[in-house]
């Protein structure tokens, strides 16, 4: 079966995340989403998406990903982007995992390719990868 891909579906994701978080929480991050085509961005397999707090930008290898890794991905970067908001900028990335569980009531877990994942049958963070 061919995959169809559809580009504003991280659009979309995104969209509904900032919309949780404000109706949830009452912040309203003003986050926008940036498809950052340099290769040198991105350099391993795992790498998807990165922020600064404000512009979450994304490799097009998102669009190659499987729904509950972008979902996930989104999540995480979104958890990044409020925890900058409250003014933890010393924050780890097991903590934007947990921060997706208390913001959106999902766990984070990790597939064969250490690439996050809403899916049930992923693992934890190995520890391998940066904390």
């Amino acid at each position: 079966m061919k995959r169809i891909k559809n580009q504003n579906r991280p659009k979309q994701i995104l969209d509904t995340l900032l919309a949780q978080v404000y109706l949830k929480n009452r912040v309203q991050l003003d986050t926008s989403l940036h498809v950052d085509r340099n290769p040198k961005s991105f350099p391993k397999k795992r790498d998807i998406a990165y922020t600064d707090g404000e512009t979450i930008c994304i490799s097009p290898k998102m669009y190659s990903l499987d729904i509950e890794n972008q979902i996930a991905v989104l999540a995480h970067e979104v958890a990044h982007c409020y925890l900058i908001a409250l003014g933890d900028t010393d924050h780890t990335e097991d903590d934007a995992d947990n921060m997706v569980y208390h913001l959106f009531g999902i766990t984070i877990n990790y597939d064969d390719d250490d690439i996050q994942t809403t899916h049930s049958t992923g693992k934890i963070r190995p520890r391998y990868l940066p904390q």
